[in-house]
């Protein structure tokens, strides 16, 4: 599976998270720190990806400052701010991918042709 399918794939998970699930608000941290350290691994080699590594290893600390405390409206708040910041970014990482690997195609097409 391609760097970009994952990361689509990942943006699902995002997007299902239930912050008022059963379990509470403190499940929906975990789910959402887990897929960011799948995201952080795909996106860490990459050199072009070094901000968005950044944003998602502060969103993701600050998330474990907030698993010690009573969920409040400010971590819920914070909750959904961040979940779609992090949904829009990985819009923008997904389409920067895509370009990325049509180029790599298109190149390896010349190649073959020329």
């Amino acid at each position: 599976m391609k760097t970009a399918e994952k990361i689509n794939l990942y943006s699902q998970l995002i997007q299902l998270i239930d912050y008022d699930n059963r379990e509470g608000g403190k499940y929906a941290y975990v789910q959402f720190m887990s897929y960011i350290r799948e995201i952080l691994s795909l996106l860490t080699p990459l050199r072009e990806m070094e901000e968005e590594v950044s944003y998602f290893k502060q969103t993701s600390a600050t998330f474990n400052e907030y698993l010690c405390d009573s969920f409040s409206e400010e971590q819920r708040l914070f909750f959904h701010s961040s979940r779609m910041k992090t949904l829009l970014m990985l819009q923008d990482i997904k389409a920067h991918l895509n370009l990325h690997d049509e180029a790599v195609e298109a190149e390896a097409w010349l190649r073959q042709a020329g």
